[in-house]
This record gives structure tokens, C-alpha cells and sequence, in this order.
């Protein structure tokens, strides 16, 4: 792999001058130490964090190879990233977009188990709840299989949503699963809930349902990667998922942006849910969580969504309306 660099800024000196200005750099801790310093016959050129005194330029450095330094650490401002099997996925601030592709390279190298870059374009949109990614370096494909507690799950990332962030989140509601419960995934994607829950309980049956088709197809695929055989998928639209399966002893309901639409009719029809949504603070879904008539049972907050917001799990138990 071609050397990877990035243009930052950098302090000239005369060379005589070097290792007593390489040392007030490190002191003030103004030198970026995974940069390798440039040299040229008269001159050493240090990169640098932030603009000091001297003379400063702008040049391309090259990005010193190590596997125990964090994306964050070489990239300055570049926010988390995911790792779906393979492939990896970045959301890059307007700053450094025009490094869009040196990153991507250098993603490539710091995880040897990355073979495909793509940066988000765009939000999680419409019925199918998918998203846009342009590619930024490594294998030009969308589709992989993703690892999670010995379960294996095939998908297309263009395709259908899956977010390796709520894995300790699918493990946790397997473990309150108990024997021989009839199991409703009511926004199953490509079945991670279902399948955990068939692999780590002793539920007796699971019905997955989803509207978007290709989310199923890779689900009845997942069924036979994981030889799971008490998980029942079904391509339908939610609404209509319960004149199907009848009645339920737990619900998961993982649809954050659109759940308040469903939990009435989930409520009607379920012992337990697991009901994922979007708030401000615990305590304004809480509000609308007693006027329903529920009891929550527990609740933690899974991830932050925006600045404002994040994503909180409600685990409830629905009581008799009044």
C-alpha cells in the first residue's frame, strides 16, 4: 500500500535548530507525533497541531504506520465510525471532506479486518429505513456478514438498516426472555433480535416481520447461517402482523423514529415490550409511557441520536385499560 498522508501545518527550522525545537514542541505539545518529519538538506519541517510562532507552512506529512493508534488520533476531528463484518462505514464532518478518500485509505490500514470504506450520505429515510453511502476506498460492494455473540447475519448495507451499536442492547433483551414465550420482532430487519433470541433462550417460538423484502430475504438466509427453526419470518406490514400470529407474550418493537404509531395496537396484544424511541429526556417518554396505562419495568438510554436527543429502551408491562 502507497504511503498515506495529510496535509496539515508545520513549522520550518534550520536544522542546527531541530532537536531544541522538536523538544519546546513536545513540551508544549504542539507536535503531531504520528506524522513523520520532513527533511530536506537545510531544513526540518515539524507537523504541528495548532498554528504557533515561526514559520509556518502548510505541507503534506506522511501518516507513520500503527495499529495502536486510534482514526480519531491521526484524523483530527473525524467522528466514530461502525464496522459491519467487513466493511467499514464513516460519517465525515464538512471540514474534512475534501480528505474523503485519504481517510478511507487510511482506515484500510489501521484494521486489517476492514476491506471496503464508505462514508454516510444522507439520513436513514423511507419505508425500507435505508441510506445512502458513497465509497471510499478498498472493495466496491455493499454486502457482507456481520459476527455478533456466535450468530452470523448476512446483508447489504444499501438495503436494510442494521446498526452494530445495539448489540450488548439485542443480548440483554435475549436474557430476559424466558422459557417458552412466544416472541413477537415486529420491525425485524434481517432478524439479529429473532436469531439472538432463538440462539440465547429457550423462547418458544419467534415470528419476524418486516415490510421491506429484501430485509426478509436475508433474514430467511440468517435462519439457515444460524440453523435456528422456531423463528417464522414474514414480509407484512405491521398493522396487520398481529391478525397473523394472534397474541404474544413479548414484543420488540425497534422502530425509534415511528414506535408511538404502533404501541397502542402492540399494547392490546403483548405482556411485554420492548419499545425503542426517540426523546429529549427519559422523563418525557416516561409521561407518555403512564398515560397509556403502563408500567415500565426498567429503561436505559442505547445511544445518543442528535445533540438534543437520544434513543432510550422502555421495557414495560401493559396493564388492563381503565
Amino acid at each position: 500500500m502507497r504511503s498515506l498522508t495529510l496535509s496539515v501545518l508545520g513549522l520550518k527550522v534550520k536544522k542546527e535548530d531541530g532537536e531544541r525545537m522538536r523538544k519546546t514542541l513536545v513540551e508544549e505539545g504542539l507536535l503531531l507525533k504520528n506524522y513523520r518529519i520532513k527533511t530536506s538538506k537545510e531544513f526540518l519541517i515539524f507537523p504541528l497541531r495548532q498554528r504557533c510562532s515561526g514559520e509556518v507552512v502548510e505541507e503534506e506529512f506522511e501518516i507513520l504506520p500503527s495499529r495502536n493508534r486510534s482514526l480519531r488520533e491521526v484524523v483530527s476531528g473525524l467522528r466514530a465510525y461502525d464496522v459491519i463484518g467487513d466493511i467499514a462505514i464513516v460519517e465525515i464532518p464538512n471540514e474534512l471532506a475534501q480528505r474523503r478518500v485519504v481517510i478511507g485509505e487510511t482506515l484500510l490500514s489501521f484494521n486489517k479486518n476492514v476491506k471496503c470504506v464508505f462514508e454516510k450520505r444522507g439520513e436513514i429515510s423511507g419505508l425500507h429505513r435505508t441510506r445512502r453511502f458513497l465509497h471510499l476506498a478498498g472493495e466496491k460492494r455493499t454486502e457482507t456478514i456481520h459476527r455478533e455473540y456466535g450468530c452470523r447475519f448476512a446483508l447489504d448495507i444499501k438495503k436494510v438498516f442494521f446498526s452494530p451499536r445495539l448489540a450488548t442492547e439485542r443480548k440483554r433483551i435475549a436474557g430476559m426472555v424466558r422459557d417458552g414465550e412466544k416472541v413477537l420482532d415486529m420491525f425485524c430487519g434481517v432478524g439479529p433480535f429473532s436469531i439472538i433470541i432463538a440462539r440465547h433462550s429457550y423462547s418458544r417460538e419467534i415470528h419476524a416481520s418486516d415490510i421491506n423484502e429484501h430485509a426478509v430475504a436475508y433474514l430467511k438466509k440468517n435462519m439457515v447461517l444460524n440453523k435456528v427453526k422456531n423463528v417464522f419470518p414474514y414480509k407484512e406490514d405491521a398493522r396487520r402482523i398481529f391478525d397473523i400470529v394472534g397474541n404474544v407474550d413479548r414484543c420488540i418493537m425497534n422502530l425509534p423514529a415511528q414506535g408511538w404509531d404502533f404501541i397502542d395496537l402492540a399494547r392490546e396484544h403483548s405482556r411485554y415490550l420492548h419499545f425503542y424511541t426517540i426523546a429529549q429526556t427519559l422523563g418525557d417518554a416516561a409521561v407518555k409511557i403512564r398515560a397509556r396505562g403502563m408500567k415500565m419495568i426498567s429503561s436505559r438510554m442505547v445511544k445518543e441520536y442528535s445533540p438534543q436527543e437520544s434513543i432510550y429502551c422502555l421495557d414495560l408491562e401493559t396493564l388492563p385499560l381503565e
